[in-house]
């Protein structure tokens, strides 16, 4: 009908004859979705509040381990006195364990020496492998307020730590924190590396007094032999000689 002022309510689905738009909804069945969206920002809120504080608590915990993973590779690598680490005791506990009852085993001396020749260098090693380890998650940890998830973060801090030259996909202060790993990891291998000289002097000295010392008593080398190879030579004099070349 012509005349009629409004038009016929039709389906929201059926074209416009005069066009190719569509005829808008009621108002009616629009309320319920507008409800929706409006409610679901504040359903998220408390959800999205949750998420960054585990993310900055994460952060919190990754600065705990790389700050107290530097302060060991200082006492072990820098101070000049004896000065007690954790990581380096429980790295070297647990070798020296595996090491002694795998040792038990053998019925062989030199077999024994041997195997235990390889206790000093694997604690060197799996120490700086600790070290490492620490960093790495420390690092990763931190980046858990700029990165989406564990395996990214793990995967730049691990990139920066070892100086593989990856490109940091963070901005801002998350690219600080891969340069921060980079430095880190760089300066934790250097230290290592410049206190190896030392270190092998002192066990190269201490090879030397052991190979002089089974040449005049023979294989093992050891306590009782000492004394009684002393004894029948009438050489007990010359033990506090003997004990001060192994105290220095």
């Amino acid at each position: 009908m012509s005349g009629e002022i409004f038009p016929p309510r039709t389906d929201p689905t059926t074209p416009d004859p005069g066009g190719s738009k569509l005829c808008p909804p009621p108002v009616a069945q629009l309320t319920l979705p507008r409800l929706r969206l409006l409610m679901e920002p504040r359903r998220t809120l408390p959800r999205l509040a949750h998420v960054n504080a585990i993310r900055w608590l994460s952060f919190t915990v990754g600065l705990l381990i790389v700050v107290g993973t530097s302060i060991s590779v200082v006492k072990t690598l820098v101070v000049p006195r004896r000065a007690w680490s954790f990581i380096p005791r429980l790295v070297d506990a647990a070798v020296h364990w595996i090491f002694m009852t795998v040792s038990r085993r053998m019925r062989s001396y030199d077999l024994i020496d041997r195997w235990l020749g390889f206790l000093g260098p694997m604690v060197l090693i799996l120490t700086l492998v600790a070290w490492l380890t620490m960093l790495v998650v420390g690092f990763a940890l931190m980046l858990a307020p700029w990165t989406a998830d564990l395996p990214q973060g793990l995967g730049e801090s691990g990139a920066a730590t070892f100086t593989l030259g990856i490109r940091s996909t963070t901005a801002g202060f998350g690219t600080g924190i891969s340069v921060a790993a980079g430095a880190a990891g760089l300066i934790v291998i250097a230290l290592t590396i410049a206190y190896l000289p030392a270190l092998y002097s002192v066990i190269r000295r201490r090879e030397t007094l052991a190979w002089q010392l089974g040449a005049r008593i023979g294989s093992p080398a050891w306590g009782p032999n000492i004394l009684l190879e002393y004894q029948h030579a009438g050489a007990l004099a010359a033990l506090p000689t003997l004990y001060e070349d192994w105290d220095r």
